[in-house]
């Protein structure tokens, strides 16, 4: 395929640092239609091994040079169809390496709107505004000139009204003058520094008056309507869920539109009482919301830093505090320089209207490119924070979905709850349902003793090994009843709890893709049925989730979802074929996500499978219904079918490459049988650790629970809530209902587990370790990176990656801020990783936090570097702060940091003492050579040197002593020549 623009490639290839070749080659196979994870599996030998990351940045930056070159195309043709395009603008538009010179080349011929300076055009004043630019004699004396452009009738009555028309035309071709906005461009960056000041709040603002009071007086109309009946003890566990309730009871009166309004001398006394109640509530919310961003934003109440060193995360700090109008943000700079260079850059010097230009130029910059830069200025910030962010989030969701899943352990999935209760849902080691039920944490002494031995009772039965806790509302409160059940009650089995991060649960749970599974459940049940299956296997469970509803982001909310969701739908898809899918136990959801597959086919695929069986072989995708031969070559690696016809169906190898790898098995003297690996291995039990104080060894401290991911949005601005299952609707006070037969409940797809080699297997796997891949490629003339691929899929059949990946950490008992003291170590699970540090859940409410300075005892640049998302750590307190509820942690142990250099030895640290110098020669005047600062010589200045003056040869007189010599250079030649004479007279 021919690539119409190939300086593009040459582009791309430089700023990469790759062979031009590979670029090419990667671009034709992505151009063809192939996909990213397949060309970085199945097409290693034809882009040179080149990884996914970059494939992808390779798809990226073609990409935008093709939309570079297609507005360069654009732009010539709207200004051809002007009239005003000319060779050596065509040629400038042609050659522009970025879109910010390219706009700015069309600016001044760009449609506008009507402006000052279109109305003075329309009065016919440009082609004095060109006299004046161009300095022409005939606007030396201006005001004459001016005069002859006088004219009533066209808005022009006077002399100053002519003058100031030219200066409007004047003022906008100095905005739009490309080179100048370059250069004050590239200045405001350098200087500019970004300000922030704080806006005082209305006293209106202030009393808590917004729009949700407007509607306030129609409210009290339906507030005369609310019945007297007031909540229950039972039902208040906090002053929240007492205003919903009340919201909930005044909906309900609204909405059954039977009471008349009475007139308020009329009102119940008792209702008005609660009206009050009411409005007093409302107000109460709204202060502390206030107070909360007036917190979240006080450190850029008065803020200034320099744009081009400003954080990305500080960046979009900003940008919130700005839309919320809590701090007034600008752009300052040196404003006498900024006008100095502008001068200097527009105005020729010894220009005959020097002085009527300066103003125009001043006005132009003020009114019109200032303004325009500092949007552009802050719109570009923005566009790289939020690029920034979205990278930060695509790299934990990817290290959250290839957490490794847990094999071989029943699960008590638990929703926490206070008004409905606490949703139970028992899973067996495939996530089928076992059992489900309620209990409650409030209320009456013996509701909650019932909800105890409920608890204890579905443990037992259903020999339940982890009990899995939403992080939603009354998480802490259920944490506290399963610890102490686990300590108490059930001392003699092994169990242990996990808290989950349930973001994203409530969207499953009342999605499509939630009632097609379980249709037959509530939505509470399908939640936490959710909630189970993310710990069983977290990549078959979190795709069924949109990625933006995880929140393990960097200000995720305020980025563009538009490049969010590609962004995060470009890492599942990676991560889905980076894991392999077992194609007769995955969900549609899961599928999609396969190379080559798009949710139509995946969803054929997966009725084909309901309505004939399993699949025995791949070669039966092609029996799907628009699964053709294209979707086949870009899927069908992808899908693995374990326990099929074909052993090496279950392996990574390709079926095209099928033939190459019967002849490597033939060469190795094995057969296709030896490939199969046997009974899958027993997995690992789950581990679980204590806290320990250096301090106090002996002492027994409760262990602190650790969470699998929880979203925590590190920034200094009002975090959004923890999203909870939707309608939380009160349950029966019942015992567990029977859950459907395992039979008719669909399981989540099984994750791919280790195998444990047959003897056969073993043996090929030993004659493998002593072939050359690079020998065996030669021999069977194929690609040294396919043949040793296919080496590794024959060694390792059954190969989960995930199974490198730690396993996550339970706990078996709570961890409480007072039980804190500085110096304990205890061990968590890493939340997040953002700029500035990373968010360490060791069982407290709210996370700890480990600041990047604290990560590792060297120089860390980027936190990703040393830490991701689900690791687990070792940390140790440093600082407790109890009234804000924060915990400072140090992931160095306490006596082995890195002192510090003292200050007046920063300059000379791990310096090599410098040995004795030889004094330096002088030079003929007896000086030494000039240096410069710190004793370095001056730098020279490249200029060429002029070529030597030929020597004027002396004539014959002077050799005879009749004309004086002209110079001591006569007298050298004389001399030389004299010698010379001599030598020859004595050589004869």
């Amino acid at each position: 395929m021919e690539i119409t623009v190939s300086s593009d490639l040459n582009i791309v290839a430089r700023e990469l640092g790759l062979p031009v070749d590979q670029v090419q080659r990667t671009v034709e196979l992505l151009d063809d239609g192939n996909t990213v994870p397949f060309i970085t599996r199945y097409r290693k030998d034809e882009t040179g091994g080149l990884d996914e990351e970059q494939i992808r940045k390779i798809q990226a930056r073609s990409a935008a040079l093709r939309q570079l070159e297609e507005r360069k195309q654009t732009i010539l043709k709207s200004i051809e169809s002007q009239g005003k395009l000319t060779e050596k603008l065509a040629d400038k538009i042609q050659k522009a390496p970025t879109t910010k010179l390219l706009e700015d080349l069309y600016l001044p011929f760009k449609p506008k709107k009507q402006s000052l300076a279109t109305q003075a055009r329309q009065r016919g004043l440009e082609p004095l505004a060109d006299e004046v630019m161009e300095g022409k004699v005939a606007a030396a004396d201006l005001e004459s000139r001016a005069a002859a452009f006088v004219n009533p009738e066209n808005d022009l009555p006077d002399v100053a009204a002519v003058l100031q028309g030219v200066r409007y035309i004047l003022a906008e071709e100095f905005a739009e003058n490309a080179i100048l906005r370059g250069r004050l461009r590239k200045f405001m960056w350098k200087t500019g520094s970004l300000v922030t000041t704080r806006i005082e709040q209305s006293a209106e603002n202030a009393g808590g008056k917004d729009h949700h009071d407007e509607d306030e007086d129609s409210d009290d109309l339906v507030d005369e309507v609310v019945t007297d009946s007031a909540p229950t003890d039972e039902d208040e566990p906090s002053e929240e869920a007492l205003s919903d309730d009340e919201s909930s009871a005044v909906e309900a009166s609204a909405s059954e539109g039977e009471a008349v309004v009475q007139p308020a001398a009329t009102v119940d006394p008792k209702r008005r009482a609660l009206q009050e109640q009411r409005r007093d509530k409302r107000r109460k919310q709204k202060d502390r919301e206030r107070s909360k961003k007036e917190k979240a934003f006080k450190d850029y109440y008065d803020y200034r830093e320099p744009i081009s060193k400003i954080p990305h995360h500080r960046v979009l700090a900003i940008n919130r505090g700005d839309r919320t109008r809590f701090i007034r943000v600008k752009i300052e700079c040196d404003w006498d320089r900024l006008y100095a260079l502008a001068e200097e850059t527009a105005i020729p010097a010894g220009h005959p209207q020097v002085e009527f230009l300066k103003p125009c130029l001043r006005d132009g910059l003020q009114r019109l490119m200032l303004p325009s830069l500092e949007r552009e200025i802050r719109r570009e910030l923005t566009e790289h924070a939020e690029e920034h962010a979205v990278d930060v989030f695509a790299c934990n969701l990817r290290k959250l979905l290839l957490q490794p899943p847990v094999h071989s352990r029943r699960v008590l999935a638990v929703d926490p709850g206070f008004r409905s209760g606490c949703k139970l849902v028992a899973l067996d080691q495939f996530g089928t349902i076992l059992e489900q039920g309620v209990i409650h944490l409030i209320g009456p002494e013996d509701r909650v003793a019932r909800g105890r031995q409920r608890l204890v009772e579905m443990i037992r039965q259903n020999a339940v090994d982890i009990v899995a806790i939403g992080n939603g509302t009354a998480c802490r409160e259920t944490e506290n009843l399963v610890a102490s059940i686990i300590s108490k009650d059930i001392t003699d089995r092994e169990v242990v709890y996990v808290i989950v991060n349930e973001a994203g649960a409530s969207v499953y749970s009342t999605s499509e893709l939630g009632r097609e599974e379980f249709p037959d459940f509530d939505a509470t049940v399908r939640g936490t049925i959710s909630i189970g299956r993310r710990l069983l296997d977290p990549l078959s469970e979190l795709v069924k989730i949109n990625p933006s509803n995880i929140g393990v982001g960097l200000y995720q909310h305020d980025v563009k979802s538009k490049h969010l969701k590609e962004t995060l739908d470009n890492v599942v898809e990676s991560c889905v074929n980076y894991v392999g899918v077992d194609v007769n136990q995955a969900s549609p959801a899961l599928l999609s996500y396969v190379s080559g597959l798009n949710q139509l086919t995946a969803r054929r695929l997966y009725e084909y499978r309901r309505q004939n069986g399993p699949f025995k072989s791949r070669e039966d995708f092609k029996k799907v219904a628009g699964f053709g031969d294209s979707a086949f070559v870009q899927a069908a690696g992808f899908l693995k079918i374990r326990d099929g016809e074909n052993p090496l169906d279950a392996t990574w190898i390709h079926p095209e490459s099928y033939e190459v790898a019967e002849k490597v098995l033939a060469k190795l003297d094995a057969t296709i049988d030896q490939v199969r690996t046997g009974k899958p291995a027993e997995a690992a039990k789950p581990i679980h650790v204590e806290p320990t104080d250096p301090a106090e060894p002996g002492v027994d401290l409760p262990p602190a629970e650790t969470a699998v991911a929880e979203a925590t949005e590190a920034v200094a601005a009002e975090a959004a809530p923890v999203e909870t299952p939707a309608a939380e609707v009160a349950a029966p006070e019942a015992a567990a209902v029977e859950a459907p037969a395992p039979a008719e409940t669909p399981a989540p797809a099984a994750p791919v587990k280790a195998e444990a080699p047959s003897a056969a297997h073993a043996e090929l796997v030993k004659k493998i370790a002593g072939v050359s891949a690079e020998t065996l490629a030669a021999e069977l003339e194929v690609g040294e990176h396919l043949t040793r691929d296919i080496l590794n899929s024959l060694s390792r059949p059954g190969r989960d990656p995930r199974a490198d990946f730690p396993p996550p950490l339970f706990r078996r008992g709570i961890m409480k801020l007072e039980d804190l003291r500085p110096g304990m170590e205890l061990s968590g699970t890493v939340l997040n990783v953002v700029d500035f540090g990373a968010f360490v859940d060791i069982g407290l409410h709210d996370s700890g936090m480990v600041h990047i300075s604290r990560l590792a005892n060297r120089y860390v640049s980027d936190p990703h570097e040393v830490v991701s998302v689900g690791d687990v750590i070792t940390v140790w307190v440093v600082e407790i702060d109890k009234d804000r509820r924060r915990v400072s942690l140090t992931a160095i142990e306490p006596g082995t940091e890195k002192p510090l250099p003292a200050p007046e030895e920063k300059k000379r640290v791990d310096r090599p003492e410098r040995a004795k110098r030889p004094p330096r020669e002088k030079n003929r005047q007896g000086n030494k050579p000039q240096q410069g600062p710190h004793g370095k010589p001056k730098s020279k200045s490249f200029v060429a040197k002029s070529k030597p003056t030929p020597v004027k040869p002396i004539s014959e007189a002077m050799k005879e002593g009749k004309e004086p010599l002209r110079s001591f250079g006569d007298l050298a030649q004389f001399l030389n020549q004299k010698e010379e004479k001599d030598k020859k007279s004595k050589g004869k």
